[in-house]
């Protein structure tokens, strides 16, 4: 973290922690080959999120090559590994930077289907009502507008 972003993890994950007892707080993790690419890296970072709240959205994101640094992107299976892993104690967990069927959506933690199905920026469909999963019941952390 130090190397590539000339800080502290401490300080962001401190803040993380305290945003979270205030409002909704969303966490986006850039996985670089070669970096923070390897297994252990994903069980440490799902395994401190879910001692938070295992209802916190983590998004996982896929690098491209710019500026500075030069790696080769992210290989989908990287990205796939990491989803399984962070599934595995977190509700809501997410692929960006990658055309994924799948990857955007929204995943009822009581029947395990999805409730909002995403492509880009758009929704493809919405299985929420009032709040709830319209397959199970299921109360979900949404806002609807």
């Amino acid at each position: 973290y130090k190397r590539l972003c000339g800080g502290r993890v401490g300080p962001a994950a401190r803040t993380v922690e305290i945003a979270h007892t205030q409002c909704l707080v969303e966490v986006t993790n850039l996985i670089i080959p070669g970096w923070n690419d390897a297994e252990e890296d994903f069980r440490q970072l799902t395994d401190w999120l879910a001692g938070l709240d295992p209802k916190i959205p983590l998004h996982f994101s896929r690098y491209h090559p710019a500026y500075k640094l030069s790696a080769s992107a992210t290989p989908t299976e990287t990205l796939r590994r990491a989803k399984t892993v962070a599934q595995e104690k977190l509700c809501y967990v997410y692929l960006g930077n990658l055309d994924e069927p799948g990857g955007e959506d929204t995943i009822c933690p009581g029947c395990h289907k999805p409730v909002i199905e995403r492509r880009g920026f758009s929704i493809l469909a919405n299985r929420v009502a009032q709040g709830r999963c319209r397959e199970c019941g299921s109360s979900l952390p949404i806002v609807e507008t």
